[in-house]
């Protein structure tokens, strides 16, 4: 599914709630032509600079398994960096968007094989894949809740 604007926000973590009810609480302020407010929310990124966590999981297929849940097809919103920087700049420059909430990512939605494949590629590696299934992934979401939710993980 896309990521869209129309979509509610979902936290799943004390972090994901603390940055929606930031939000919130500046969408409240919002005073059009006094106190203008707008919410950028950045999807996940790709290019230079690239973060060591992201280098990390670039390298994670030319060394290890990649675990694969469902066959790899989550899907995942992301965005080229030089992308991602013009569509900030445009929420700041332009007259329409006080006042509104701006995901930012490409248009198109990748699956994550698509992006574990493109990676592997990139590094001229052959992928090698610990095939899980969907299960697994929903059974990891439960218990990342339940350990957010008592506090335990943030």
């Amino acid at each position: 599914m896309a990521l869209t604007e129309e979509l509610p926000g979902r936290p799943r973590s004390h972090y994901g709630m603390s940055k929606w009810q930031a939000e919130q609480g500046l969408l409240a302020l919002h005073a059009p032509g006094q106190f203008d407010v707008v919410i950028v929310r950045p999807c996940m990124f790709y290019g230079p600079p690239t973060p060591q966590r992201h280098v990390e999981m670039f390298q994670a297929p030319a060394r290890q398994l990649d675990a694969l849940v469902g066959g790899g097809q989550y899907a995942r919103s992301i965005s080229y960096i030089e992308d991602l920087a013009r569509g900030v700049l445009l929420c700041l420059t332009h007259p329409a968007p006080p006042g509104e909430v701006f995901n930012l990512c490409d248009e198109r939605v990748y699956t994550t094989l698509e992006i574990c494949e493109a990676m592997a590629a990139a590094m001229n590696v052959k992928p090698r894949y610990l095939r899980l299934p969907g299960l697994s992934g929903q059974v990891a979401y439960t218990v990342d809740s339940a350990l957010a939710a008592s506090g335990l993980i943030g």
